[in-house]
C-alpha cells in the first residue's frame, strides 16, 4: 500500500522540487553556455552596428557618424577608402583598428570581398596591448557614390573565466536563500490552504447528522469559501431530506394501517362470526387488500422514478373518452359526498400518453380536491382547454387553497394533512411529488394556482398528437 503523507508535506516536497530544477538549469547554462551567449551577443551587436553605418552613410557626415556609433555602442570603427581612413573611438585613446597595418587592410578588404561583402574575423591577432584578448573584426563593403568603402567595426572579448568562477561561488549562497524562502513560502500556503481544510474535514464529519456549521468554516479564499457554502447546501439538503424521509415513513404507516386493521377486523369477525360470512364483508376485505396493493406499486414507483428505471408505454388516445372514464370513476363518490362533479371537454382531439401514469396524476389531483375542500357548497371542476398546440388538463376546487409560502413545496414532499383528509377507496394517496416526476417524465408543462381561502387549480399540458 502506498505511504501517504500530509498536504503540508507534499507542498514542500514539489517547492523544493522546483527549486533544485530552476537552480540546476541556471547552474548548467552559466557553467557552460555563459561563454557562447557573450560571443553571440558581441557579433550580433557588431552586424548590427555595421549595417546602421552602411545605411547611413550617404546621409551624414562619415567622421560624426564613425564617432558617435564607436561612442554610443563603446566599440571601434574605422572606415577606409581609397586613400584616407576615419576612425572612431570608444571613448579610450587606444583603438585595436589603429594598429592595423596597410597591408593587414587590404588583406582584410580582399577577404571580405572574398566573403561577398560581408566576413567576420575571429580571434585578429595584433601586437601589444591586444595579445591577451580576442579580437574580433567585422568587415563590410559598402558602396559611397559609386565608391567602394571599407567599414570595419571591432571589439575586444575578454575571457569569462573569472566571471562564472565568481558566480559558482556566489550559488550556494542564493541557493541556501531559496531553499529557505521555499520552506517559508510552503509554511504560508499551508496555513491559508491546509488549516481551512482541516476546519472543513470536522465539520464534514458532522454531514451524516445534519450538523455541518458553515460559519465555522468561513475563509477569505473565494474557492474554499466556495466549498464551505457547497458543503453547507448539502447540509441543508441533508436536513431537508431527513425530514421528509420521516413525513413520508408517518405518511405511510397512516395509510398502511386502516387497510390493515380493516382487513384484520373484517377477517377476525369472518372468523368468529359465522353470520358475518357475506359478500359485502368479503368484499371490503378484497378492496381493502386491493388498496395496499396500489399503495404498495405507488411505492414502488417512486423508486424507480429516483432510480430512472420506469419506462413510459405511451399510447395514442382520445382525450375526451379518457376524461369522461375518469370523471365516471370519481362521480358516484362525489355525489355521496355532495360534492358537485364537474366534466368539461374539448373538441375531439388525440394525445400521446401512458394512460396509467396520467390517471394517477389526475387521481392525485382529484383526491386532493376532495379531501382538503372544506366548503358547505363543494364543486371540483375537471376540464379540458383547446390551445393551439396543446391541451391544458386543470382540475380545480373551491376548497381551503394553500398557502402562498407552500406553494413551492407541495412538489417535493408527501403533501397530505392526516388528521383532517377523508380517505378515499379509488385512490392511493402517491402525493404530488410522484405526480410531479411523472409529468416530468412525459415532459409535460404543469403547475398550480391558488389562492388560501378560496380555491385551488393544479394543470398539466399534454401536447396534441401528430
Amino acid at each position: 500500500m502506498k505511504k501517504k503523507h500530509s498536504l503540508r508535506f507534499q507542498t514542500a516536497v514539489v517547492l523544493l522540487g522546483f527549486d533544485i530544477l530552476i537552480l540546476g538549469l541556471i547552474y548548467f547554462f552559466q557553467s557552460y553556455f555563459l561563454d557562447d551567449f557573450y560571443y553571440r551577443n558581441k557579433i550580433e551587436e557588431m552586424i548590427h552596428i555595421s549595417d546602421n553605418i552602411a545605411s547611413k552613410i550617404s546621409e551624414e557626415d562619415i567622421g560624426s557618424l564613425a564617432a558617435e556609433a564607436s561612442y554610443l555602442n563603446e566599440v571601434c570603427i574605422r572606415i577606409d577608402t581609397e586613400n584616407s581612413s576615419i576612425t572612431g573611438t570608444n571613448g579610450n585613446n587606444v583603438c585595436a583598428l589603429n594598429n592595423l597595418t596597410s597591408s593587414q587592410v587590404k588583406a582584410i578588404a580582399q577577404e571580405t570581398i572574398d566573403h561577398g561583402g560581408r566576413y567576420l574575423f575571429q580571434d585578429y591577432r595584433m601586437a601589444y596591448p591586444f595579445n591577451d584578448r580576442d579580437l574580433f573584426i567585422y568587415g563590410q563593403i559598402v558602396n559611397y557614390y559609386n565608391y567602394p568603402l571599407l567599414v570595419m567595426v571591432s571589439s575586444t572579448v575578454e575571457p569569462l573565466n573569472t566571471t562564472i568562477v565568481t558566480m559558482q561561488s556566489q550559488y550556494l549562497l542564493i541557493a541556501v536563500v531559496v531553499i529557505a524562502v521555499t520552506l517559508l513560502l510552503s509554511f504560508f500556503i499551508s496555513r491559508i490552504i491546509i488549516k481551512p481544510l482541516n476546519r472543513f474535514n470536522e465539520e464534514a464529519k458532522k454531514l451524516p447528522h445534519g450538523q455541518y456549521n458553515g460559519d465555522a468554516a468561513k475563509t477569505t479564499s473565494l474557492e474554499l469559501d466556495s466549498l464551505n457554502n457547497t458543503l453547507a447546501k448539502a447540509n441543508a439538503e441533508i436536513n431537508k431530506a431527513d425530514v421528509a424521509r420521516k413525513e413520508l415513513l408517518a405518511n405511510v404507516s397512516h395509510d398502511l394501517r386502516t387497510p390493515l386493521t380493516m382487513i384484520v377486523g373484517y377477517g377476525e369477525m369472518i372468523r368468529d362470526i359465522k353470520e358475518e360470512n357475506t359478500s359485502d364483508n368479503i368484499n371490503v376485505i378484497v378492496n381493502e387488500a386491493k388498496r395496499l396493493s396500489s399503495l404498495v406499486d405507488d411505492l414502488l414507483d417512486v423508486s424507480h422514478l429516483e432510480s430512472n428505471q420506469l419506462v413510459l408505454h405511451r399510447q395514442k388516445v382520445d382525450l375526451n373518452d379518457f376524461l369522461r372514464a375518469i370523471y365516471e370513476q370519481y362521480a358516484k363518490y362525489c355525489e355521496i359526498l355532495n360534492i358537485e362533479f364537474i366534466l368539461e371537454t374539448a373538441d375531439d382531439g388525440i394525445v400521446d400518453i401512458d394512460v396509467k401514469r396520467i390517471s394517477q396524476v389526475l387521481y392525485n389531483f382529484l383526491n386532493n380536491a376532495i379531501n382538503y375542500n372544506t366548503s358547505d357548497h363543494k364543486i371540483i371542476k375537471l376540464s379540458v382547454e383547446d390551445n393551439d398546440d396543446y391541451y391544458r388538463i386543470s382540475v380545480f376546487d373551491n376548497g381551503q387553497g394553500i398557502k402562498e409560502e407552500d406553494l413551492t413545496k407541495i412538489w417535493d414532499r408527501y403533501y397530505k394533512v392526516d388528521k383532517e383528509h377523508v380517505r378515499f377507496h379509488l385512490g392511493s394517496g402517491i402525493g404530488l411529488s410522484l405526480a410531479k416526476k411523472l409529468l416530468e417524465l412525459h415532459q409535460f408543462n404543469y403547475g398550480v394556482d391558488s389562492k388560501y381561502g378560496e380555491y385551488s387549480l393544479f394543470y398539466f399540458d399534454i401536447p396534441k398528437a401528430r
